[in-house]
């Protein structure tokens, strides 16, 4: 999606504008998901490359509003009364040439919905490019999100209306910030990553499994876009140390090991 907005825009440098190698911690989320990248990361990376973002929903709260970054109900989002009313809406924008990610949108399996683009309708069909409904090892192989699948528009509507009818869209209203500009940014919160995880650790409920809070999925997508990213930079030390990290979170190493290799990797900045 980024890609049709900004055509020099791939998977990993999209990734490396949201500020992959973040790592949030905040008391506020209690027992939820939270780690790399952080629940806001294609928010944040649109936003860095000069968009706002939307939401529109049937629920009518912005939603998570704690993942939010750049986003307040006031000022970016709408709410929809019914699902039809949403689902013309995408229509409007997909005739005007907007993409939109939906929050919802059924992965190949047809059990379950998730982030997916949608790319397009018919009278009978949606096509939609959902995350892959098994995580796969698309940090070796990101084309796998190439993929369109067509979906009975009966079947898309039902699963969609489980998330609430949540979807995104997004409209250029500043200046993209520089390859400089950005480095630092990743450079900065890569000092931070380890002081974060150990917070994180500290907090954790007595008996507390460290695996089932580590975020394996967003760190191997994380840490690997970001290896790819800076071996093209030429940063092949750099490069090695996040691709060991992202195998790392691949094989549910223990987190504890993890924030130590992440420790050694803020070290490699320069």
């Amino acid at each position: 999606m980024a890609h049709f907005l900004e055509k020099d825009i791939d998977f990993d440098k999209f990734l490396w504008y949201g500020r992959p190698l973040r790592f949030k911690f905040d008391q506020r989320f209690g027992d939820l998901r939270t780690g790399p990248p952080a629940g806001d990361l294609f928010m944040e990376a649109f936003y860095n490359l000069g968009y706002k973002t939307y939401q529109g929903n049937t629920s009518g709260i912005l939603m998570p509003a704690i993942f939010m970054t750049h986003m307040t109900a006031d000022d970016n989002f709408i709410f929809f009364k019914k699902q039809a009313e949403a689902f013309d809406f995408i229509k409007r924008l997909i005739s005007a040439g907007q993409p939109v990610i939906l929050n919802g949108a059924p992965m190949p399996n047809m059990k379950k919905g998730d982030y997916g683009f949608f790319a397009g309708y018919n009278d009978s069909f949606v096509y939609i490019r959902p995350i892959p409904d098994k995580h796969p090892f698309y940090y070796q192989e990101p084309e796998i999100l190439t993929t369109f699948y067509e979906v009975p528009l009966k079947k898309f509507l039902e699963i969609w209306n489980r998330i609430d009818n949540t979807f995104y869209w997004f409209e250029k209203t500043h200046e993209r910030i520089s390859e400089r500009e950005i480095y630092q940014m990743n450079k900065a919160d890569a000092q931070e990553t380890y002081s974060n995880m150990q917070k994180f650790i500290n907090n954790l409920s007595q008996g507390a499994g460290l695996k089932s809070y580590s975020s394996n999925g967003d760190g191997i997508n994380s840490r690997a876009a970001a290896s790819r990213y800076l071996r093209k930079g030429g940063y092949s030390q750099l490069a090695d140390k996040y691709m060991e990290i992202a195998k790392l979170y691949n094989e549910n190493e223990d987190f504890s090991k993890i924030a130590e290799l992440e420790k050694e990797a803020a070290k490699l900045w320069k």
